[in-house]
């Protein structure tokens, strides 16, 4: 099951002080290292210990790095297709420009699978505390205090405009959710928006319609 918390966002970016809607963001439950995986994948009936599948999981690991800087569209069935593009500066003609100074890094893709293109029909969501709240609970409870003022943990909670901390758009000082699009209508195309410990934002304008945000920050 995915834990999600809710933080308001503003409807319109450019006015922080207005109407505001609440927002799931995804919540990591624990982060699964690859031993951990490994182990995992063995107690599903698999003739292989997990010593075996750890080995097999970091080569591939190798193997698909080498395989996309070789320039190939690696193909790995239900998981998806991973292929690089690049980022680059332009160049004011073909012969002026130069890979080694005009090409700025390469960015690898995964394009899911089919098990992986939709998770909303398998999912289960279990609505939890943010992690603010969370852990100013855990201050207070460690400090011997029978209550803990939550409006204080969390902020003004809109990821509005600003650099962004780690605390994120809980307190009002994150980039979060600051790209909302409004087309009139309930039926826009979605726009990113960060978590609740400071994500990224996706740009736009607003004019107060529904508007759909993806939570894509650090969770």
């Amino acid at each position: 099951m995915i834990n999600y918390s809710l933080s308001p966002r503003a409807v319109d970016p450019s006015k922080q002080d207005g109407e505001k809607r609440y927002y799931p963001n995804a919540q990591t439950a624990k982060n699964m290292q690859l031993d951990e995986f490994a182990n995992h994948i063995s107690k599903h009936n698999c003739p292989y210990h997990r010593s075996d599948i750890g080995a097999v999981l970091t080569r591939s690991v190798d193997c698909l790095r080498e395989m996309l800087l070789e320039g190939n569209k690696v193909c790995l069935g239900d998981l998806g297709n991973f292929y690089v593009r690049l980022e680059s500066k332009g160049a004011v003609s073909v012969e002026k420009f130069n890979p080694s100074t005009d090409i700025l890094s390469v960015k690898v893709y995964w394009e899911p699978g089919p098990l992986f293109r939709d998770l909303i029909k398998d999912a289960e969501f279990v609505n939890v505390a943010t992690r603010r709240a969370q852990d100013a609970t855990l201050r207070a409870e460690r400090a011997g205090m029978t209550t803990v003022d939550i409006s204080k943990a969390t902020g003004s909670g809109d990821g509005g405009a600003g650099n962004g901390s780690e605390d994120g758009s809980e307190d009002g000082s994150g980039t979060g959710g600051s790209g909302n699009t409004g087309t009139g209508s309930e039926d826009i195309p979605p726009v990113l928006g960060g978590d609740d410990e400071g994500g990224s934002s996706g740009g736009g304008s607003s004019d107060g319609s529904d508007d759909i945000i993806i939570d894509e920050g650090r969770v």
